[in-house]
């Protein structure tokens, strides 16, 4: 797995460094230009994107996005992901989905600039081991085996910039970067009657690297995705 997360470390930062290097002043990119001689980004009704970090994530997610473009400066996205345990500590195998709308606008003096607002859903599932303490008995199940579902609903907005990458703007790069709120829900299952889970052993860090166990009322949606755009050509 350490391979694999090399593999899209050093993709990812040759994709960046190739594209900064196109964007240099006196290259061509496409026929219209914005002032001072930047290429500016053609529209197209639709897109494809891909974010190679999720691979990173844990869990892994691993799906596409679907774009389509309403006019030069409103677009309509959505990304479905396969949830998998890779890269996430459980005692069995995790799988799981998640779903991300966006609605993008995009600003029209600088026009690879964007603002998108977002809700999400994701879900997963896997069999774990943890604490449950019954308070009427004063009995404590040590590493008990049990199934646990998580459910996450979030709510945030973003800002994104988009670059070309091939010579006629049908490949770009996207980055974004926002903030969002969420509310999350956990059902463990498989617990004898009376028993609450209990963490004997409460995280310092917020829980941040603790998220199976938990959650955070918050959460910092960022990417980088490859962008593919094909269909009618809305604008140069």
């Amino acid at each position: 797995m350490s391979l694999i997360k090399t593999a899209v470390c050093t993709f990812t930062a040759a994709v960046i460094c190739l594209s900064m290097k196109a964007q240099q002043p006196g290259i061509t990119i496409i026929d219209g230009k914005l002032p001072g001689d930047r290429p500016v980004p053609p529209v197209h009704r639709w897109i494809l994107s891909f974010n190679p970090l999720s691979l990173m994530e844990p869990p892994m997610a691993i799906g596409l996005g679907v774009g389509y473009r309403v006019n030069p400066k409103v677009e309509l996205w959505s990304e479905s992901s396969f949830l998998t345990g890779s890269n996430f500590s459980s005692d069995g195998p995790l799988t799981g989905v998640r779903q991300i709308l966006q609605m993008k606008y995009f600003i029209e003096k600088h026009r690879g600039f964007f603002v998108a607002g977002e809700v999400r859903y994701k879900s997963y599932q896997y069999r774990d081991k943890l604490n449950f303490v019954n308070q009427d008995t004063h009995d404590t199940l040590f590493n008990f085996s049990h199934f646990s579902r998580h459910y996450y609903w979030g709510i945030g907005v973003q800002v994104g910039w988009r670059r070309n990458l091939s010579a006629n703007g049908r490949f770009q790069l996207e980055l974004t970067t926002g903030l969002g709120l969420r509310l999350g829900k956990v059902d463990r299952q498989d617990v004898p009657p009376g028993y609450k889970y209990e963490d004997l052993y409460p995280p310092k860090d917020m829980r941040i690297e603790d998220l199976n166990k938990g959650f955070l009322p918050y959460y910092l949606p960022g990417s980088i995705r490859l962008i593919y755009l094909f269909g009618k050509r809305l604008r140069p």
